[in-house]
């Protein structure tokens, strides 16, 4: 796939040489980062319509759509406008055919701008980035009354979706993801294969509704989430599933709180995990070492399936924090860091039911750079005798069986942990069998 970048477009190179020839045809990528002080609008008009194959525009921000969007009253208000308004008019009606075209957007646009774009082709797009501005914020899922749910009810066959709200400022009105979002009916629920979602303040606390949210797509297999907040106390005892992930992956995770996390995600398919802790020299070293028990035990007990374990601090991680990790009994490898800590007994594991296998290529000093995960949310899932609806519902089940064996080993209270975990895990199941 062709690139073209905003910066090079006004080149004599590309003007000359390249657009309007087979090299310019194949342009199927556009991104939008600095005009270097060229009028966008007339690259709008004038480039745009010679790009018969672009399908993707990333960074599509309100400084090129102030002069496109100006509105009729901004123009009588300030007369010296009208040879802008009239360009700018001529750009937006170009944009607007080729938004027709696009199924890859990154846009860091109001709701009204974003809603005037997308809507050209609500059913055709595929992937999905929205991020509002560095320099304020503006609710994305956070406010009833924000237009991005609504974009989003309009989109029918997502794949991946990233959500970043800006967290620039402390003082900023947005707050937690509301509840409203979690009754609005998604047509790809059934599609999104990737999600990504930053969404907090820093300093708030994380609310369920940030987790509920991913539950909402059950075809669900790469998820990063990042947090900004201190503490994880309002998910504690509460269950999220997550039947088919693959990936997670998660940034920022408060320290203390990292086994509460993974204790409240069921995730009978899980392959590979990534915590990127926060503040964990905060922590005294006896609660930091108890933490590391404790997130041994949720990870030994939740993830049979699991292939991969890695967890990063930039600040590092006491040697003795890693003892415990190394006690896991899931056949996974165990990276701290860049250090393997445990070796898999297998060097090549095979997710059951996927298409492709891991490949675990460790070299001579156990440097993880080499593992290759890529492609988790990418493949086509394997249609050939396998039930949609059931396959799922059979991962569950396997899930909860090992759950119940697991907590019947691990201490006697077991009976209470299983009937908070499988409560869930009924719901979903009906609900995957209607």
């Amino acid at each position: 796939m062709q690139t073209l970048r905003l910066s090079k477009a006004f080149e004599d190179v590309f003007q000359y040489s390249i657009l309007g020839s087979p090299a310019g045809n194949c342009i199927e990528h556009l991104i939008f980062d600095s005009s270097g002080g060229n009028d966008s609008t007339s690259f709008v008009c004038q480039t745009g319509p010679q790009l018969p194959k672009l399908r993707s525009i990333v960074g599509l921000s309100a400084d090129l759509t102030a002069d496109i969007c100006l509105t009729s009253q901004q123009v009588l208000s300030d007369p010296s406008k009208v040879a802008v308004y009239l360009k700018g008019q001529r750009a937006r009606q170009t944009l607007l055919q080729i938004a027709s075209q696009i199924t890859e957007w990154d846009i860091k646009l109001d709701g009204e701008d974003a809603e005037l774009f997308l809507s050209q082709n609500y059913a055709g797009i595929e992937s999905l980035a929205l991020n509002s501005d560095e320099d304020y914020g503006f609710a994305i899922l956070e406010s009833a009354d924000s237009k991005f749910p609504f974009i989003l009810s309009k989109c029918t066959k997502l794949r991946n979706l990233s959500i970043i709200q800006t967290n620039g400022h402390e003082n900023s009105i947005v707050g937690p993801l509301v509840d409203s979002v979690l009754s609005t009916s998604f047509p790809f629920a059934a599609t999104l294969c990737s999600l990504t979602l930053d969404l907090e303040r820093y300093g708030e606390s994380t609310t369920s509704n940030e987790l509920v949210f991913p539950t909402l797509f059950p075809s669900l297999e790469i998820l990063k989430i990042t947090f900004h907040s201190d503490d994880l106390d309002q998910i504690r005892t509460k269950s999220f599933i997550l039947p088919r992930l693959l990936k997670l992956e998660v940034v920022y995770c408060p320290f203390l709180y990292m086994h509460v996390l993974i204790d409240s995600l069921i995730l009978p398919s899980i392959r590979s995990i990534q915590i990127e802790t926060a503040d964990s020299t905060e922590a005294t070293y006896d609660a930091g070492l108890e933490e590391m028990r404790k997130l041994a035990a949720e990870v030994d007990a939740s993830a049979s399936t699991l292939e991969l374990f890695h967890l990063l601090d930039d600040d590092g991680i006491d040697e003795e924090y890693t003892t415990p990790l190394v006690s896991i009994k899931t056949d996974a490898a165990i990276f701290v860091n860049s250090q393997l800590i445990k070796e898999p007994k297998s060097s090549t594991v095979r997710h059951r039911g996927a298409k492709q296998s891991i490949d675990f290529h460790i070299d001579e000093n156990h440097d993880c750079s080499l593992l290759d995960l890529d492609g988790l949310g990418g493949r086509e899932s394997e249609k050939e005798g396998v039930d949609e609806v059931s396959d799922p519902t059979e991962a569950l089940l396997n899930w909860a069986r090992q759950r119940v064996k697991r907590c019947q080993e691990v201490d006697g209270a077991g009976t209470g942990e299983v009937r908070r975990v499988l409560e869930p895990v009924r719901e979903l199941k009906e609900w995957l069998e209607d």
